[in-house]
C-alpha cells in the first residue's frame, strides 16, 4: 500500500472538549510552533511545525493529556 502525501510543515491538533485553549497555546512557545488557523466548533488547530518534523510534533502532541488527536495535514486529490 502506498503511503499517503501529507503537508509540509504542518500537523492538526484536536483538543478534547474539556480542554483550556490558553493551555494548549502555552505548548506552543519557544519550539518555532505557530498557529496557523483555530476552527472554534471542532476545536481544532492546524498548526505550523518545522519541515521534516511533522511526524515528531503529531507524537508530541498525541501524548498531551488535552489532546483528542493529532494528525500531519493529509493531501487529498480531486479528479
Amino acid at each position: 500500500m502506498e503511503q499517503a502525501e501529507f503537508a509540509p510543515g504542518t500537523v492538526i491538533v484536536m483538543l478534547k472538549p474539556d480542554a483550556s485553549n490558553e493551555e494548549f497555546k502555552r505548548y506552543l512557545g519557544g519550539d518555532g510552533l505557530s498557529i496557523i488557523n483555530y476552527l472554534s466548533t471542532l476545536g481544532t488547530y492546524l498548526i505550523r511545525v518545522p519541515d521534516g518534523e511533522e511526524i515528531r510534533w503529531v507524537k508530541i502532541f498525541g501524548s498531551r493529556p488535552n489532546v483528542r488527536a493529532a494528525s500531519v495535514t493529509h493531501r487529498i486529490g480531486i479528479v
